[in-house]
């Protein structure tokens, strides 16, 4: 719109300078055509000076004639220098126009250059944050991971500082019992009983601060390990409870290992939705099987847990057991 509104200014711009330029050529044609007669008039009176004193009179008139026209060419050309001025401070203020209309233009690029910027800027960040979130996932693993590499680098650098805290106190004891001797004849040995203290001691406090930050650790994980039996026998309560009242009588259900995956057998007599309200929260209803019972075969709904309930109470009693002979 602005380039518009610039063209429709150079247009008129253009015109202007077009119609000054022929009034400026009518006029010089006039000044051109009068002094070409006065030119004329001067080569008459001088003809009719020599030839005549009448004449004079004539020439007189003519000269006052030739005024008046001087005196009207000269008023054009003040007519002529308004017209000019009027032009020149009308097209100086469609220059200012055109230099605002640039500088709107301007500072337009530069705002959608800007708004370009930001745009690109939040691009990079949404990815950037997207791959933290998946390095924190990578992190999270690896931590894990870690956890239980350190825990096993605990215990076996705590058995480590147990067994050499115990041979430096033999030492301690040996070396003692040997100062005891020769006290007075060796006064080096008191010194090196000192340095094995000192170390003793440095090792004492490492084992403490290992010891700690491990029993630290297993809170911890005794914590969430709680947490995760507290859920276990929230599930498992919620399984052993078997079908609520609202189902009805017809609706018989029961649990059984069927190729080491528990599953849920529905009475072909009952509905879909009368088995399905047996075990509520601990199971989904995905998916259909050919089930056999009483030597009959019939499509029946199969509902299938959505965890592997018999085998994670297994698991979690073997870690319990043996984070127990562990600790």
């Amino acid at each position: 719109m602005g380039q518009h509104v610039v063209i429709d200014l150079l247009e008129q711009f253009a015109v202007a300078e077009a119609n000054a330029r022929s009034v400026q050529l009518e006029l010089m044609g006039d000044l051109a055509e009068q002094t070409a007669l006065n030119a004329r008039q001067a080569a008459e009176l001088e003809a009719l000076r020599t030839a005549h004193a009448a004449t004079l009179a004539r020439v007189t008139q003519l000269e006052a004639e030739a005024k008046i026209q001087h005196s009207s060419a000269l008023g054009a050309q003040v007519a002529y220098a308004q017209v000019t001025e009027a032009q020149a401070l009308h097209i100086k203020e469609l220059n200012e126009h055109v230099k605002k209309l640039k500088a709107d233009v301007t500072l337009s690029a530069a705002l959608q250059t800007e708004a370009d910027a930001v745009n690109a800027q939040q691009g990079r960040r949404l990815q950037e944050l997207s791959e933290n979130v998946q390095t924190l996932q990578v992190d999270l693993a690896v931590s894990k991971a870690k956890h239980v590499q350190t825990e096993a680098r605990y215990r076996s650098e705590a058995t480590k500082d147990a067994v050499k805290i115990k041979a430096l106190q033999v030492k301690i004891i040996q070396q003692r019992k040997s100062a005891d001797d020769d006290f007075l004849k060796d006064k080096r040995q008191t010194a090196k009983i000192e340095e094995l203290k000192v170390e003793l001691d440095v090792i004492k406090n490492k084992a403490m601060a290992r010891e700690a930050k491990l029993v630290t650790e297993l809170a911890g994980k005794r914590a969430r390990d709680a947490e995760v039996k507290k859920s276990s026998e929230v599930m498992d309560a919620d399984v052993n409870a078997g079908p609520s009242n609202t189902t009805p009588p017809r609706c018989v259900c029961a649990m059984r290992s069927h190729r080491f995956q528990p599953v849920l057998l529905v009475d072909p007599k009952s509905t879909f939705a009368q088995a399905s309200v047996a075990y509520p929260s601990a199971f989904t209803h995905d998916s259909r099987r050919i089930v056999q019972r009483g030597g009959d075969k019939f499509e029946a709904p199969l509902l299938l847990p959505a965890w592997p309930v018999e085998r994670k109470r297994e698991e979690f009693a073997e870690s319990a057991a043996k984070r127990r002979k562990a600790f």
